[in-house]
């Protein structure tokens, strides 16, 4: 939610709004649950430039979520059993086959450690212009102790 207020959020209609971020400008249309970073579309779930126009709307951000991300679309869907083993008969032959668990083997090299950042965290996270040298002596910046000429 951080992320989403430094965000700069103009409404172009009632349902459409314009977000700036440093490099990239995106239209989300709230009314379609759409935006033009796709991230909206393809997850179902609010990206940060839908975030911060649902901000600006004042609509609670849980309702643009899809339906399947709630708590009650999943205990309606798991509420009945999917197939009792009354109702389904199998053969002989596949009842008498065993069946193994498959053999796994470790993966070579060091194991990751860390998860996969998506592309929009990597781009915020990437660090802001690097700090000037300064001279040690007088501490004049653009030049070193070397190269200073005081």
């Amino acid at each position: 939610m951080l992320r989403a207020s430094i965000l700069k959020v103009q409404e172009i209609d009632p349902h459409q709004y314009e977000v700036r971020s440093s490099s990239t400008i995106n239209v989300v249309n709230l009314s379609q649950n759409k935006c033009t970073c796709r991230m909206f579309d393809l997850e179902k779930l609010p990206c940060i430039h839908a975030l911060a126009s649902v901000e600006m709307a004042k609509v609670s951000r849980i309702t643009k979520c899809h339906p399947y991300y709630r708590k009650d679309y999943l205990c309606n869907r798991y509420d009945k059993s999917v197939m009792s083993q009354e109702s389904c008969t199998l053969p002989d032959i596949v009842l008498q086959k065993i069946c193994h668990s498959p053999d796994v083997r470790p993966q070579p090299g060091r194991p990751t450690t860390t998860r996969v950042k998506s592309a929009l965290e990597v781009a915020l996270d990437r660090k802001g212009p690097r700090k000037l040298h300064a001279c040690s002596q007088y501490g004049k910046g653009g030049q070193n102790r070397t190269t200073c000429k005081n």
